[in-house]
């Protein structure tokens, strides 16, 4: 998903301390790891800001459920099929499957 070497923010581009945020996390997360669906973010935009992807704000919430469908493309990108997709991770993120 973002080369770990590129030490800036996914969301806002800051640089500096940052956090590795699991975008699939749960049961399915040592799976989600394994195919690299992580990116880093900074403690704003992952637990500390009022639109923080871990937060309960409608912008936070927005913003985890991209990075989801962000993670969803890139694995089916690379890995291989929306079904197969679901067949992994239980659900789909994307398209007429999402919740």
């Amino acid at each position: 998903m973002q080369d770990l070497n590129d030490e800036r923010c996914y969301l806002c581009g800051k640089s500096g301390y940052l956090h590795l945020h699991h975008c699939l996390y749960g049961n399915k997360r040592s799976l989600a790891d394994a195919d690299g669906l992580y990116v880093w973010l900074c403690p704003s935009c992952h637990e500390f800001g009022k639109d923080a992807v871990h937060g309960n704000s409608p912008e936070g919430l927005r913003r985890n459920k991209l990075l989801k469908r962000y993670a969803q493309a890139c694995w089916e990108g690379f890995y291989g099929s929306r079904e197969e997709f679901i067949q992994r991770y239980g659900k789909s993120y994307l398209g007429k499957d999402t919740e």
